[in-house]
């Protein structure tokens, strides 16, 4: 298992989008001073993360009749 699945598994949907949110802002906001081009990647990782997570909250909201389909 990895490092953010246990984070993830510890931490309730809305406490895990902050989380991801923060290091995206994080990384984002200091890359030109501090890592250059690897804190971009690391932010690009965040965001990745983020996109499966909410890909992953839609199919569950339409699997189980809560969501719309994207309408």
């Amino acid at each position: 298992m990895e490092t953010i699945d246990v984070i993830k598994a510890s931490m309730q949907g809305d406490e895990f989008r902050g989380f991801l949110k923060g290091n995206i802002f994080k990384y984002i906001s200091r890359y030109r001073k501090k890592n250059g081009v690897e804190d971009l990647h690391k932010a690009q990782w965040y965001v990745e993360k983020l996109t499966e997570y909410e890909m992953d909250q839609q199919d569950a909201a339409i699997y189980t009749g809560n969501g719309d389909g994207g309408n």
